[in-house]
């Protein structure tokens, strides 16, 4: 009975530890060394680790040599089969003709459905709620009718609840 006692609790406990004791700042190195080949690189940040996850602020991100975003801060939470990116403040090419401001966005990942991103934002053009199939390749976007589409109208569909968005990558 002790045996089964000390494995439930070493069960328990294993992956809390995982959590905690996980090198989160290295992996997030390692995943900008992932991006590296495409030549996408992000710069100017400080990382910290917290006790459930990252905080990275003040991110710029280049593809090309060129700036294509600028955060003011990501917070990656995660209990590894539930992870949360909340990004702030969020300029999207800024300084182009197709400049988007994001004020806030939240990302999730869960394992109950492990090939689908669900996004929230709010953003200058609008309320954006949506998801990315990982393993389709696909991106599915709602825009509410509220702020300026702009230039972006030509690539949106209007839909019964505002403006709708689907791409494949």
């Amino acid at each position: 009975m002790q045996m089964v006692k000390n494995s439930l609790i070493v069960a328990l406990l294993l992956p809390i530890f995982l959590i905690i004791f996980m090198p989160k700042q290295e992996l997030y190195y390692e995943l900008e060394r992932q991006l590296q080949p495409y030549d996408i690189t992000i710069t100017g940040e400080s990382v910290e680790e917290s006790l459930l996850g990252l905080n990275i602020a003040h991110p710029t991100i280049y593809f090309n040599g060129a700036v294509i975003a600028k955060a003011d801060s990501i917070r990656v939470w995660t209990l590894l089969a539930y992870t949360t990116i909340d990004i702030t403040n969020l300029d999207v090419a800024d300084g182009m003709p197709i400049h988007i401001g994001i004020s806030n966005a939240n990302l999730t990942h869960s394992l109950l459905s492990p090939t689908t991103v669900e996004i929230v934002a709010s953003s200058s053009i609008g309320g954006i709620i949506g998801s990315v199939d990982i393993l389709d390749r696909n991106i599915h976007l709602n825009i509410d009718n509220n702020g300026s589409k702009g230039i972006f109208k030509q690539y949106l569909k209007k839909g019964k609840e505002g403006w709708q968005y689907e791409s494949r990558f």
